[in-house]
């Protein structure tokens, strides 16, 4: 596993996924989202969704499609 950036390992917990279900929930619902469209719904600014992202792809849970 790549190591993650500190910017985003200082600012999220990885013990708890609690913070991050709105975007997994989203995410479960319509299977291909972009980051600016899970801001949007979510009602997140963009560098907070991105963080939640960069989380979630980190652990496995979501990955990146061209």
């Amino acid at each position: 596993m790549r190591k993650l950036p500190s910017y985003v390992a200082n600012r999220l917990t990885f013990e708890d996924l609690a913070s991050s279900r709105g975007l997994l929930q989203l995410v479960d619902q319509e299977r291909v989202v972009t980051q600016r469209q899970a801001a949007d719904e979510l009602r997140l600014s963009a560098g907070t969704c991105s963080l939640h992202f960069q989380k979630l792809e980190h652990l496995g849970l979501l990955h990146r499609v061209g």
